[in-house]
């Protein structure tokens, strides 16, 4: 979203009595979002079979319940070995127990203690990226940062980094089409994708045996060791190390394609975070708030509920609109202007509840850091060329926003 996307004022006209196009909504939902809240908050997509949840109280409301609104879709209920994401898909108290093996890594302590590799890295970064008279955002910041930063966490070997994230990446996008329902020469290609990353880990997990680190590899298998391959295999265990690298990548990639993005367009508030540093933080918050990248994930009802005078079936679908609920009117004034003034930061950007993205603190402090070592440098960040949305084809409501390429220039202080 550019500051010319936010011009709501007057949305279009949208008749929800019909079904919704969303393959029109791709470069900009709000509008969209801003009907759904006023006349539909609990909107039955019938297209795809889910309710649409797009009011704050109601998606914190869902969100805070795991007992009624659970994480596991309803065919994998007592089978939980069909799971391709047993991590994401499993509800407390086995999803408490598998975050608190991975958890001392994402203390506040633990990232205070980061603070030199971050800056050392956001240096490096931007170091490389000065190289040239245009820097393209996506592809020589907000990928590299998340991509050193995450494999980093995991304990890879940098010569394994790449090869890491590319075999993340097919097995994300297999995993997508699971969902959609592949046939088994996909199925087929998803273990040999499991298989290609155990390869790597592998023999990554048996030096940490013998010489462990502080990183999440040592911490998974020194809980394997405890409890046995029995409750925790090794399947398990690359889905839950894959999980934490997923989580915090996209996330972070949009998060920083999204804020310099702005700042080219809004050299005002480059120059308030330049005379005042401290609004760094309030600006990271306020971003993940205006233009959450993760625009809405699932919930599965375990009974017949009723959430804003509609009744929602058991087994139903429910999606949470995050990028909905944080633009709504009814708890954030003036929800269309980026404010670096805000004092309200409960945002649903990183969930809500027990399923809060355990990763979040890492993207806080990466970011962070990448944006204080940048207000050092620059006095002022230029356009260099249009931002170009992350294209996607839309059959239902928007999981993920960003960017795809962000062409600006660093003018050096």
């Amino acid at each position: 979203m550019t500051t010319t996307d936010t011009a709501l004022a007057s949305p279009p006209a949208i008749d929800l009595s019909k079904p919704i196009q969303w393959q029109d909504w791709w470069r900009n939902p709000y509008p969209l979002y801003r009907v759904m809240r006023d006349e539909a908050p609990v909107y039955f997509d019938e297209q795809n079979g889910c309710y649409l949840l797009t009011r704050y109280e109601d998606i914190w409301n869902t969100l805070s319940d795991y007992e009624r609104f659970s994480n596991i879709p309803f065919d994998l209920i007592g089978h939980p070995e069909r799971s391709l994401t047993p991590f994401r898909n499993a509800d407390p108290p086995r999803h408490t127990w598998m975050r608190q093996i991975v958890q001392p890594l994402f203390t506040p302590k633990a990232m205070r203690a980061l603070a030199p590799y971050f800056n050392g890295l956001a240096d490096e970064l931007l170091d490389a990226a000065e190289e040239g008279d245009v820097v393209e955002v996506s592809s020589q910041l907000a990928i590299p940062l998340p991509g050193r930063v995450t494999c980093d966490l995991l304990g890879l070997p940098k010569e394994r980094h790449q090869l890491f994230l590319d075999l993340t990446a097919e097995r994300l996008k297999l995993l997508h089409a699971q969902y959609r329902g592949i046939g088994a020469d996909g199925a087929r290609r998803f273990e040999e994708v499991r298989a290609d990353l155990w390869a790597i880990l592998e023999p990554i997990a048996a030096q940490r045996r013998i010489k462990p680190e502080n990183d999440a590899i040592t911490l998974c298998f020194q809980e394997q060791d405890r409890v046995g391959r029995d409750q925790l295999s090794d399947d398990l265990v690359v889905d839950m190390l894959l999980a934490l690298l997923t989580g915090g990548f996209h996330t972070t990639q949009h998060l920083v394609e999204m804020l310099l993005s702005l700042f080219a367009d809004r050299d005002d508030l480059w120059q308030r975070l330049r005379a005042d540093p401290t609004l760094v933080a309030p600006a990271i918050e306020e971003m993940l708030r205006w233009d959450p990248p993760v625009q809405a994930l699932p919930r599965f009802a375990n009974q017949a509920q009723e959430i804003a005078g509609v009744k929602i079936p058991e087994h139903s679908v429910l999606y949470m609109v995050f990028g909905s609920a944080n633009h709504d009117e009814r708890t954030f004034a003036d929800p269309e202007t980026f404010s670096l003034d805000r004092k309200i930061n409960r945002h649903t950007a990183f969930a809500v509840g027990v399923h809060h993205c355990p990763g979040a603190p890492v993207t806080r402090f990466e970011v962070r850091a990448l944006l204080e070592k940048m207000l050092g440098r620059y006095k002022r960040i230029e356009r260099a060329g249009p931002s170009a949305r992350m294209k996607i084809s839309m059959t239902s409501v928007q999981a993920m926003h960003g960017f795809e390429k962000v062409p600006v220039r660093f003018i050096r202080a």
